[in-house]
């Protein structure tokens, strides 16, 4: 093996632990780890995620402007 091939592996080992680092502090940190809201979220305290709720409220007005079009 030569030494670019160390490298090239001890490059990949480096980005899979810190992929993995990283999974985990999202774990750690809750539902809203990687939310543009994270800071103003309140759904790790019992509240509910805003933007959670935005998306499927627009997703339901969404299926149903599809229905009407399609029943139209």
């Amino acid at each position: 093996m030569s030494p670019i091939d160390l490298i090239i592996i001890l490059v990949v080992l480096a980005v899979f632990a810190l992929c993995v680092r990283s999974m985990i502090r999202g774990a750690k940190s809750g539902e809203c780890a990687d939310c543009a809201s994270g800071g103003s979220c309140n759904a790790g305290k019992g509240g509910h995620c805003k933007e959670s709720a935005k998306l499927m409220a627009s997703a339901a007005a969404a299926a149903e402007r599809y229905k009407a079009e399609k029943g139209a």
